[in-house]
């Protein structure tokens, strides 16, 4: 992920393209997926386990190149995101804790599937048990609180440009924003 969490281009944003809350919710599932992967590797950094930085005239095989440089970053901020993405998330309990309970056990300890360019499919027991024991079957309404939910954790973990840009092209959830701003957790 080389954008920041939830950044889109404009024309990606808007009643009816993507809200500021969907484009979170496909990074954080993305987010999740780096976090767990444990096969991720840097290529070309071989069996060294020693990383020196500079000195590149001497054995250069053991010293990292740019582009693992530049991985190594993205995974430290993938690493901030993801803790940004718990602290918003953990901010559902005070809006609503049937949201929190939707977007944590859904989205965070529930399997995903995800189709680049298209989204995420939700799957797995935890869904289903979710869906049959809190929401008595009715998936729409479970949809609806997903929704809000998203919504919510994505005003709180954008960085303001983001937040502004989103906002600009109608695709912030207001109601989201205002309980936000109440409690100062957004500018």
């Amino acid at each position: 992920m080389s954008r920041r969490l939830g950044e889109r281009d404009r024309r990606e944003y808007g009643a009816y393209k993507q809200t500021l809350a969907q484009a979170v919710h496909y990074d954080a599932h993305l987010l999740r997926f780096y976090a767990e992967e444990p096969s991720f590797r840097f290529d070309g950094l071989g069996t060294s386990w020693l990383i020196q930085l500079g000195r590149f005239q001497e054995r250069p095989e053991l010293y990292p190149r740019a582009r693992q440089l530049e991985e190594i970053d993205a995974c430290q901020q993938r690493a901030r995101d993801l803790r940004r993405l718990l602290d918003a998330i953990e901010h559902l309990r005070a809006y609503d804790p049937m949201l929190h309970h939707a977007v944590f056990s859904v989205c965070m300890a529930g399997a995903v599937t995800i189709m680049p360019g298209r989204g995420t499919r939700h799957q797995g027991d935890v869904w289903g048990r979710v869906l049959k024991e809190t929401y008595g079957g009715d998936d729409g309404k479970l949809w609806r609180h997903l929704q809000a939910g998203w919504a919510l954790v994505a005003v709180l973990v954008v960085d303001a440009p983001i937040l502004a840009a989103a906002w600009e092209a109608g695709a912030v959830d207001e109601r989201a924003l205002a309980w936000a701003r109440e409690r100062g957790l957004v500018s």
